[in-house]
């Protein structure tokens, strides 16, 4: 596992290298939830997912991407809130 460093913004674009794959991610609040969104080296992997905890965030197979993205409530299991990043919910990314 490896963990995604957030800002505590309401929205966000990170660029990251996970697994050899050049991801962008990006983050967004819309009516106070957090949405997740990702390319991958160029593609579109999946957009505006609701983060919820323990949910995949990619789970498309077919798309090529290597790996997924889970949302970790450290306190509870309540859907994260962008002013939590990082003291109560992490954004994971495993390649399994």
């Amino acid at each position: 596992m490896y963990q995604v460093n957030l800002q505590q913004v309401p929205s966000q674009s990170i660029s990251v290298v996970l697994n050899n794959q050049s991801c962008i991610i990006v983050t967004r609040e819309i009516d106070g939830k957090q949405y997740f969104s990702l390319s991958s080296n160029g593609n579109v992997i999946c957009q505006n997912i609701l983060m919820q905890p323990s949910t995949r965030l990619v789970s498309n197979a077919y798309s090529g991407f290597v790996g997924d993205f889970y949302v970790s409530d450290l306190i509870g299991d309540s859907a994260p809130i962008y002013s939590g990043w990082g003291d109560r919910w992490v954004l994971l990314y495993s390649a399994n």
